[in-house]
């Protein structure tokens, strides 16, 4: 039966950079090796691309990412370079007619991403940002809690991201390189409120930012939906935070575990009977990570979800993701790039 194979069939993936991110991304897939397939990896040296291949058991290594984007037995590929490469290694994919899967931030900016869109409708190709955590048990139970009304109507967010700093990783403080907080780490607390909102687009923007050396090393920002509905962000690379979050509502308010990010729970605090409060605690642990397997970045084995999750889009045929759209990842870019100008921070992709 043709049907049954097309569902039951392992999705293939290449991978486009072998980085710490890949790493943790390929440590997460091999949790699912029911239904997923590391057929290839590309790196810049295909010295790097066969230590990568080795390491991970993958059959086909590239020495260059055109190579990658050139093979036709791939379902999907993921990009995992850094965020000033994603635009030319994702536009390479997909003029190769390539589904793609390419990590946060999808672009530097939204004209970037415009046309990124644009060439993944021509050519009827799936095109999604891997913003991981949206995918994760926990943020799925929130949006159900805010669509079915439980929290009444939503009037804020909160949110606060502090990174140590970090002098030995030289990327994070050039902006060349896309490094500074708001990419990094904004690009978290910006997903998280564009989600909590609903994807509605702000009607006005607030931002302040702190710059050293063309950097944004912190960053605060407003964002105002009328009737006071408000979202505040900060983000910091100068000291590290508790990095919780607290979303609002008319009928009561959550309080996000930290890393509200990629958190493991939550706990939901109802306004009751004569002003009392009913709190329920949800929990969601984690899969439990196979021996041996070590992940860079914390709750890493979570990207398994936003795997499985590109793999049944794909059975689906489906184009985009139901759970973060195009426009939406495109609307995150225009509030970014409104942020940007507001605190004066440009990127070389800016007058490209």
């Amino acid at each position: 039966n043709d049907k049954t194979m097309a569902t039951h069939k392992k999705t293939r993936w290449g991978i486009l950079g072998s980085g710490k991110i890949a790493n943790d991304f390929v440590n997460a897939a091999l949790h699912l090796q029911q239904e997923v397939e590391i057929a290839a990896v590309a790196a810049r040296s295909l010295e790097s691309a066969k230590e990568f291949a080795s390491k991970y058991s993958i059959p086909k290594s590239y020495g260059s990412y055109e190579e990658l984007a050139s093979d036709s037995s791939l379902d999907v590929i993921y990009v995992s370079v850094l965020h000033p490469w994603h635009y030319s290694t994702v536009l390479m994919c997909l003029n190769h007619g390539r589904n793609v899967l390419c990590e946060k931030p999808i672009t530097m900016n939204a004209k970037q991403l415009e046309h990124l869109i644009r060439v993944a409708n021509e050519k009827g190709v799936f095109f999604m940002e891997a913003m991981w955590t949206r995918y994760f048990p926990y943020a799925k139970k929130i949006r159900e809690l805010i669509q079915n009304g439980t929290l009444g109507e939503i009037k804020s967010f909160q949110a606060s991201f502090g990174c140590a700093p970090a002098p030995h990783i030289p990327r994070l403080n050039d902006p060349d390189l896309g490094g500074g907080a708001l990419l990094d780490i904004g690009i978290y607390t910006m997903s998280f409120s564009q989600m909590v909102f609903g994807g509605q687009y702000p009607s006005k923007i607030y931002a302040s930012g702190l710059l050293k050396d063309g950097a944004d090393h912190m960053d605060t920002i407003i964002l105002d939906f009328g009737e006071g509905k408000r979202s505040i962000q900060h983000v910091s690379i100068l000291a590290k935070g508790e990095n919780t979050a607290v979303i609002t509502g008319t009928k009561g308010w959550i309080v996000v575990n930290a890393p509200f990010h990629c958190s493991t729970g939550f706990t939901l605090n109802l306004i009751g009977e004569a002003k009392s409060i009913d709190k329920q605690v949800f929990d969601f642990p984690l899969p439990t990570i196979i021996q041996g397997h070590k992940f860079n970045f914390g709750n890493g084995i979570g990207m398994v979800h936003e795997i499985q999750y590109v793999g049944q889009l794909l059975r689906e045929g489906k184009k985009e993701s139901d759970l973060e759209s195009l426009q939406e990842s495109l609307d995150i870019m225009k509030i970014l790039d409104e942020v940007r100008r507001q605190i004066g921070l440009t990127y070389p992709a800016d007058s490209e």
